[in-house]
């Protein structure tokens, strides 16, 4: 949905300039002027009309309105198209989350993961098991996070062809956690929008080593060349569900 977004802005520049476009004939500037009849329809020739912007230009049947009216609308739509610019970026109250998605700022924030995590972690607090806490998570606040869902990749993560709402996802199976081979945990590196591709790579959960690679899924390296690669490292993963 927010391609539909986008198109509307690049719609909205492009109208909004041939509008301008309207107003050089009309005035003579670069054009053969307009035909401006008398009330009778016996006296009318091609004219230059200047555009006016008094109370005048909304009679509809003075020629002055025209030019005024094409470059008022010109101006208004340029503004229009940078405001449909903010809500791609940030949202608004027309672009619900349920309908449109994420947007680019959620997404490049990490605005549903990181609530995932604050829920996570107050119910582990509870010293209640992985299954538990998973199952208590809302299917759809896990569903935003679903890459599929990012707002600059499309449809270009779902399997197979969209007849019938093939590989469009349906359901949460449950929470994939990762461990290497001494125990710890690790979190996956969220993907940004401005790749088509990236390898998976995965970062220990402890914070004396936050952000330290610890392995990866490389699409550019065979495994066994990788340095951090999973096979490696003896990365394993179960569910949470």
């Amino acid at each position: 949905m927010s391609h539909t977004r986008s198109i509307y802005r690049q719609r909205q520049y492009t109208k909004r300039f041939r509008v301008l476009e309207f107003v050089y004939p009309i005035s003579s500037l670069y054009g053969p002027s307009i035909w401006v009849p008398d009330p009778y329809g016996l006296k009318g020739k091609v004219q230059s009309v200047n555009p006016s912007w008094g109370v005048v230009a909304f009679d509809p049947f003075v020629p002055r309105g025209l030019g005024s009216h094409h470059i008022a609308a010109r101006t208004m739509g340029i503004l229009a198209a940078f405001v449909v610019d903010g809500t791609m970026l940030y949202g608004s109250a027309t672009t619900p989350i349920e309908l449109f998605g994420p947007t680019r700022y959620q997404w490049d924030q990490g605005y549903f993961q990181q609530e995932i995590h604050r829920r996570v972690s107050v119910v582990l607090a509870k010293n209640q098991s992985l299954s538990e806490v998973w199952s208590k998570s809302p299917e759809k606040l896990a569903f935003y996070n679903y890459i599929g869902n990012n707002p600059a990749k499309g449809g270009l993560f779902r399997a197979g062809s969209m007849d019938n709402g093939d590989g469009i996802a349906v359901g949460w199976l449950g929470h994939p956690i990762f461990r290497d081979k001494e125990g710890r945990e690790l979190f996956e590196r969220r993907m940004p929008t401005f790749f088509k591709t990236k390898s998976i790579t995965s970062l220990r959960s402890n914070l004396s080593s936050m952000g330290h690679v610890e392995s990866r899924v490389n699409q550019q390296e065979p495994p066994c060349k990788a340095k951090y690669s999973s096979t490696l490292i003896c990365c394993l993963v179960r569910t949470s569900l």
